[in-house]
């Protein structure tokens, strides 16, 4: 007698293909899931027994699935057709999905897609002596079960287990050979059963591929090519059994940028879930494409996406802790690795840490900035008592560089891009932590002043210097101070804020830096121009002072004068592009008459 489902199966079918599925292609992908977690359900009862599935098509009209799995008594197949619809344990279609799904259900509905008939063949093998169930279920939304007589049996039916026959109305691309088999790779690649395509003349094998983390590091560079589309940077193993995943990250090696979607494989008991996932890893973690298999993880009832649910939160953060475990790692086993990796990522990274805590963590704790006394973390400076003191422009760092390293003060380049804006959070994320731009006339200020009668030896040798730079608006002052090789210091806009401002600073200032403010007390002024700082230390200084030909003079200041600001990157105005033509073609000159 025809039974009618409990649910309208015409509109049931139309949810499924337009509201559910990305198409009916996904039926092949359901009846293979079917096949596998019956199998799985059986091995749980006899771990020897057979794990086959079958395809068998005519390529157009006809096709037929068989399993080994563990099959269906006459009255599972009834209570399980009579839960769909009504189960009070039901997804977003009123659909339940059990541990195993191999048994009708939500996949055998989906074959509705492309056939108006399915005919089931299913043994349990829970019972030596199983009866054969016979299941019919028809697109006009009616159905029949029956045992079968050994006579009624199909011929290649073969228990324990179940065989689903599909026939199309009429021609169905996708009951072609070669679909089949792309379908079956697509999904389920890497289910451990073996599983057979065949039509009338051909006869493949699939399944059973390893995953990229159970391959040698050249395959899985190879696998990442092939199905990322880049040479990975790196890899990183992901293993979290406490949430029964397994997977491998991919480090890009460039052209990653934060806000970019990037597209994760997740697998769900080996079986592919979706190639699309974009939210699989925490946002930070933009440079990394990952392949995870779950035990535990929730896919929707399409099986197409995932739950974001608490389980799927957890796994975030478990793989954002292993990818910087292994930045961490990388930056103390392999230094170089790790600086050619920030040298790719680093802006990516620092303009997510702005906005993202987490991010600005890690940035803290791994990237190394560029100081005064070398490259130091974040981490390392705020551990020193004066805090983070750093120079709002790279020109400006270039120009103390040598001088505050010799007094062994510590600068940070504060000129990269998003350090200042990084710099700013740090401090609202540390209130107690000493943030600030240094003033170049702490630097002035630092340098050793010379006394009165040093000082007379050299004050024609500065009027002669003033008088050479005069266009340039600068003042001159000569100062001792290492590294005795610069002979000139160029400090643009040192600060000179006044005695106000000064006071105020040295009341802030700790450390090497509030005794550096406390001698700036009255002996530095406000100064508004740019200063030019001889070094009394220099031994070609000491030439310059006792030189009385004032166009050597002259030649010799404005090419140190040329020389400071090429090394700080500083602009050159016309003017003083000619004169660095001048001084070169003046010491060819010189060169050239000194042979003659």
């Amino acid at each position: 007698m025809a039974n009618h489902f409990q649910v309208n199966l015409s509109g049931l079918v139309e949810v499924l293909s337009r509201n559910l599925y990305s198409g009916p292609k996904v039926f092949i992908r359901e009846l293979l899931q079917n096949g596998f977690d019956a199998i799985t359900a059986r091995q749980k009862l006899d771990p020897t027994c057979p794990a086959e599935v079958c395809f068998a098509t005519d390529g157009v009209r006809r096709l037929v699935v068989t399993d080994s799995g563990i099959g269906l008594t006459l009255q599972q197949t009834k209570d399980l057709l009579a839960s769909i619809g009504s189960t009070s344990k039901r997804d977003e279609l009123g659909m339940a999905r059990a541990e195993f799904i191999g048994q009708f259900g939500i996949g055998l509905l989906s074959c509705f897609m492309v056939t108006q008939t399915i005919v089931v063949y299913s043994q349990s093998a829970t019972s030596p002596a199983a009866e054969v169930v016979c299941w019919r279920g028809s697109g006009d939304g009616t159905w029949e079960v029956q045992t079968l007589a050994p006579s009624e049996i199909p011929a290649d039916f073969v228990g324990p287990g179940t065989m689903i026959v599909l026939k199309s109305r009429g021609e169905e691309p996708l009951f072609a050979r070669k679909t089949i088999e792309n379908l079956i790779v697509e999904y389920g690649a890497h289910l451990p059963v073996s599983i057979t395509v065949k039509d009338a003349e051909t006869t493949s094998s699939l399944g059973a591929q390893a995953f990229p983390w159970e391959l040698s590091k050249l395959e899985q560079d190879k696998w990442c090519s092939a199905n990322f589309g880049f040479h990975p940077f790196d890899r990183i193993p992901l293993d979290f059994p406490e949430s029964g995943t397994r997977g491998m990250a991919f480090i890009l090696p460039e052209g990653a940028h934060p806000g970019q979607t990037l597209k994760h494989h997740v697998y769900v008991h080996n079986m592919l879930v979706s190639k699309t996932v974009t939210n699989l890893v925490p946002e930070w973690a933009y440079f990394v494409r990952v392949i995870v298999d779950s035990q535990h993880l929730k896919p929707t009832a399409s099986r197409e996406s995932l739950f974001d649910d608490e389980l799927l939160e957890n796994l975030r953060e478990q793989i954002g802790s292993g990818v910087r475990a292994w930045l961490a790692k990388l930056a103390a086993e392999d230094f170089e690795l790790f600086v050619k990796f920030m040298r790719t990522h680093m802006v990516g990274m620092k303009a997510l840490a702005v906005h993202d805590a987490q991010t600005r963590q890690l940035v803290v704790e791994t990237i190394p900035f560029e100081t005064t006394l070398g490259f130091r973390t974040l981490n390392e400076i705020m551990s020193l008592e004066q805090g983070i003191i750093y120079s709002r422009t790279t020109d400006d760092f270039r120009s103390i560089a040598a001088v505050a390293e010799a007094q062994d003060l510590l600068i940070v380049n504060g000129g990269y891009a998003f350090d200042e804006q990084l710099f700013a959070q740090v401090k609202l994320d540390n209130p107690a932590l000493n943030v600030r731009e240094v003033k170049v006339s702490e630097i002035l200020a630092s340098l050793q002043a010379l006394d009165f009668m040093e000082e007379i030896n050299y004050l024609t040798f500065l009027e002669h210097a003033s008088q050479a730079l005069e266009s340039q608006k600068v003042d001159v002052v000569i100062r001792s101070f290492q590294p005795a090789s610069m002979p000139m210091l160029y400090l643009p806009q040192p600060g000179g804020a006044g005695k106000e401002i000064e006071n105020k600073a040295a009341k802030q200032a700790d450390g090497a830096f509030a005794g550096l403010l406390e001698n700036m007390s009255g002996s530095v002024t406000a100064v508004a121009r740019d200063q030019v700082v001889f070094n009394a230390q220099s031994t070609v200084v000491n030439q310059l002072a006792n030189l009385a030909d004032t166009s050597t003079i002259e030649l010799a200041v404005r090419g140190f004068y040329v020389q400071a600001l090429l090394s700080g990157h500083h602009p050159l105005t016309p003017e003083v592009k000619h004169w660095s033509t001048q001084v070169f073609s003046e010491l060819i000159n010189r060169s050239i008459n000194s042979f003659k």
